[in-house]
């Protein structure tokens, strides 16, 4: 940026920004409100800005300012992607809606039809800029936010930096859809909130742009890094009961299957490493765990952690203990495995805990202390801790928190009693043969109303609780079979 504070450089010449006066009402320290007033300048390319994610101030000067470009900021395709895909018969139908509109946002699509095909795809409005264009145009900061989050910030002075537009692109400056990770399988297709990369093993989805998206816990490069361990376990639990090699049942996947590997609650990094911690926590000299301040005393925390079965259950016992262990342990610069990712086996790796490293052993000495200053017992039930309050009463929740823990159902607390985020809206869905209306289980977790007094406030948190679901009727012929109103609305 250059000259007069309301002028920007654009292809060499001075160019005129425009502005808008924003008014809000702000809330005082005596719970008061009054209006507090600003002005947003805009550039051809969107509103100035002044700090990138609230930690890091970017200073508007004589030379330089920083602009935000929102590739969904006149994104109204995302209209036609809902409505056609309402009406989608098959997965085919589905990836083509997606191809067409390039409508959605900021997320994945995941779906299965009656058919048996299953398809993965990123396919969104995402901005064209190539790694090769990042490279060539990215800023000072722009080269740090691009190798650490996969977020260019390119030079705006030079058109050539413009984003470019990929071949059959739905809207100016995005990729293309063939350029977006996609993949429809005849077997399965999952996304736990990661990568693309490792949608489906048996087929990785490698070689795209960087600012599609990162893998795994956030490390530099779009694929090939540590997957993360909630999307390891989900896809654990998928293979090795398609294989049958868990030791439920026959090989295969049913409609029962989808909701008990749901509400399993298996603890995935305890599955990986809790025989191990209970020896190391056997071991300890004098019966102290070494901490971060002194040693703590192990009391009967190994017995609780080798009864504990290793799921995250509202009565499980030692669940607690082993978060509080587990999070310390995988928090840098702790490396906490004796087997470190490796991209050739990426489902597998990292395993094994390094029990003789001194951090991982002040990860167990500190967790025993942080619970003993609770006033925790080491076999406090997790459902003492995970609840939700809902007209004064506690409802304990299963689950736990999935990154970079390892739940596949997530469960994230920001104190006790205070869910801020996790599973929602939750769906099993199958067709039985011959039979063109599906078989569908939901649960909404936080139950459908807000209003303490409706009926509907708590009771299917009370059922998630439960690990329950609710039969949903899908065809027209059940839902009037089941309906429990009608209410007809005439026009004028």
């Amino acid at each position: 940026m250059a000259g007069h504070p309301t002028e920007y450089v654009y292809n060499g010449k001075p160019t005129a920004m425009t502005s808008r006066k924003v008014t809000v009402q702000v809330r005082q320290p005596g719970g008061t409100v009054k209006p507090a007033s600003d002005t947003i300048w805009y550039t051809r390319y969107g509103p100035m800005i002044d700090n990138f994610e609230g930690m890091m101030p970017l200073r508007w000067t004589a030379t330089t300012g920083f602009t935000l470009a929102d590739a969904n900021a006149s994104n109204f395709r995302y209209l036609n992607h809902y409505l056609t895909t309402y009406e989608a018969h098959s997965v085919a139908q589905e990836l083509a809606i997606l191809k067409k509109y390039q409508g959605l946002p900021w997320y994945n699509t995941i779906a299965a039809d009656s058919a048996g095909h299953a398809l993965y795809a990123d396919i969104q409005t995402i901005p064209g800029v190539t790694n090769a264009e990042a490279n060539r145009c990215d800023t000072a900061l722009g080269k740090i936010t691009f190798a650490r989050d996969g977020i260019p910030v390119l030079n705006g002075a030079e058109p050539s930096c413009a984003w470019a537009t990929g071949p059959g692109a739905a809207a100016p400056g995005l990729f293309g859809p063939g350029q977006e990770p996609a993949l429809m399988r005849d077997d399965f297709a999952e996304n736990s909130n990661d990568s693309y990369w490792m949608s489906n093993p048996a087929h990785p989805l490698t070689g795209f742009a960087r600012i599609i998206g990162q893998a795994g816990t956030g490390q530099p490069g779009s694929q090939g890094t540590d997957l993360g361990l909630r999307t390891r376990g989900a896809l654990h639990m998928v293979m090795t009961r398609i294989s049958g090699t868990d030791g439920l049942g026959p090989p295969g996947f049913t409609f029962q299957d989808m909701k008990n590997l749901f509400y399993s609650d298996i603890q995935y990094g305890a599955s990986l490493v809790k025989p191990e911690l209970v020896d190391m926590c056997r071991a300890f000299p004098d019966g102290k765990a070494p901490a971060s301040t002194g040693s703590t005393p192990v009391g009967d925390s190994c017995n609780v952690l080798a009864a504990w079965d290793g799921r995250e259950n509202p009565g499980s016992r030692g669940a607690v203990l082993f978060r509080e262990f587990w999070r310390r342990a995988l928090s840098p610069p702790s490396e906490p495995w004796t087997h470190p990712f490796d991209v050739a086996p990426p489902v597998t790796t990292p395993y094994g805990l390094n029990t003789a490293s001194v951090a991982v052993q002040k990860a167990f000495g500190d967790a025993l202390a942080a619970m003993t200053a609770a006033h925790l017992p080491y076999n406090v039930p997790l459902g003492a801790v995970q609840y939700v309050l809902r007209n004064g009463k506690k409802i304990p929740l299963p689950g736990g928190p999935g990154d970079p823990l390892g739940e596949f159902n997530a469960i994230y607390l920001s104190s006790p009693g205070v869910v801020h985020s996790g599973s929602s809206y939750v769906q099993a869905v199958t067709w039985k043969s011959g039979d063109a209306c599906p078989e569908v289980a939901t649960v909404l977790t936080y139950s459908e109303s807000a209003n303490p007094v409706s009926k509907h406030y708590a009771d299917q948190t009370e059922l998630f609780s439960r690990k329950g679901w609710v039969t949903t009727y899908f065809c027209p012929a059940q839902v009037t079979a089941h309906a429990v109103s009608v209410m007809v609305v005439h026009g004028r």
